[in-house]
C-alpha cells in the first residue's frame, strides 16, 4: 500500500552550501565536520548545518571624538573589517559576531 503524504511530509537529505560559505555539520547539536562548498547528504531529522560566512565583512562604528595634545577637538570615523578564519570557533565560542566585535 502505498501513501502519498509521507512522501510530501519528508525533507529532502542533500544539501547544498553556496560559494564562499562554509557549514558546521552538527548531529544532535554535536560537531562533526566541517562542510565546504557544494552539495552534501544529511538526515534531516538528527542533523543540521549552520553557514558561516567566509567573506570579509564591514560595518561602521559610531563616530567619536577626541581631544589631541593640543587640545583640537576632532571627530573621528572608523571602519572594522572582520573575516571569519575558523568556523568551529564562530559557532561554538562567539554569539553574535557582529554585536561583540562592536
Amino acid at each position: 500500500m502505498w501513501c502519498p503524504c509521507i512522501c510530501c511530509c519528508c525533507t529532502s537529505p542533500t544539501y547544498q552550501i553556496p560559494t564562499a560559505q562554509l557549514g558546521v555539520h552538527q548531529s544532535f547539536g554535536r560537531y562533526l565536520k566541517i562542510l565546504k562548498p557544494g552539495f552534501h547528504i544529511i538526515n534531516p531529522w538528527s542533523e543540521n548545518v549552520i553557514l558561516v560566512d567566509m567573506k570579509t565583512n564591514v560595518f561602521d562604528l559610531a563616530p567619536q571624538q577626541v581631544i589631541t595634545k593640543d587640545n583640537v577637538s576632532m571627530s573621528i570615523q572608523t571602519i572594522v573589517y572582520y573575516r571569519a578564519i575558523q568556523p568551529y570557533k564562530l559557532v561554538y565560542k562567539l554569539r553574535n559576531d557582529t554585536q561583540r566585535i562592536r
